[in-house]
Order: C-alpha cells, then sequence, then structure tokens
C-alpha cells in the first residue's frame, strides 16, 4: 500500500521562491535597521555646529551595512564619540550605545521576516 500525493508542483515552486527572495528581505530589513539605529544616535551625537551630526551615514556593504559619522568631520567624529566632556546636547558613545541597544531587535526582525519569506508568509 502506498500515498499518492498531488499537487506539490506548486509548495516546491513557492519553497523556491522563498529561498530567492528570503536573502534579499534579510539584507533589507538590516538596512532598514540601520536607518533606525543611525536616527537614535542622531539624537544624542553632541552638537555644536550640527557637521557631526549632519556627517552619519548608513552604506550597504556584503553581508550587512555600515552606520558611521564622518565626511569632513571624521577626524571630530572619533574624538567627540570616545572623549568625555560636558556636552550641553548628547555625550559620548552616540553610535555604539544605541547599536548595542537596538542591534538584537533589528537582526530578530530581519531573520523573522526572512523566515517569513520562506514559509510564503
Amino acid at each position: 500500500m502506498g500515498w499518492n500525493v498531488s499537487g506539490m508542483d506548486g509548495v516546491f515552486r513557492k519553497m523556491q521562491a522563498g529561498q530567492k527572495r528570503a536573502p534579499v528581505v534579510f539584507d533589507q530589513e538590516i538596512y532598514r535597521g540601520g536607518q533606525k539605529i543611525l536616527s537614535a544616535s542622531i539624537k544624542v551625537t553632541p552638537r555644536d555646529t550640527g557637521a557631526l551630526r549632519g556627517s552619519g551615514t548608513v552604506n550597504k556593504i556584503d553581508g550587512g551595512v555600515e552606520i558611521g559619522f564622518g565626511g569632513a568631520a571624521s577626524a571630530y567624529a572619533m574624538i567627540v564619540h570616545e572623549k568625555p566632556a560636558n556636552y550641553s546636547v548628547g555625550g559620548i558613545k552616540y553610535l555604539e550605545t544605541p547599536f548595542n541597544q537596538m542591534a538584537p531587535a533589528v537582526i530578530e526582525n530581519a531573520f523573522r521576516r526572512a523566515g517569513n519569506t520562506l514559509r510564503g508568509s
């Protein structure tokens, strides 16, 4: 006695489509999360002229994103990030702190969304 299962072609097509789309969804969610981390970071970045706050970027790189501050303000960015001072607005570790607080949820969300894509939901 054997079993006859029909209609599996559609299931397999859906699984294959999900396998192709899941990495794209994962990367999109990581990028969105990077933007959210940058936004939170800008809010706690020390402000003098505004050049440092305006230099924040999120860039796609192989395997993830790069979040940073720099450009014309890059030397200043490192000094301000690492050197305690009495800032009237913001403070040190203006990128590190939001990243450490938010990264676990960003990664969890990316995996959840990619998993949903694999399942076709």
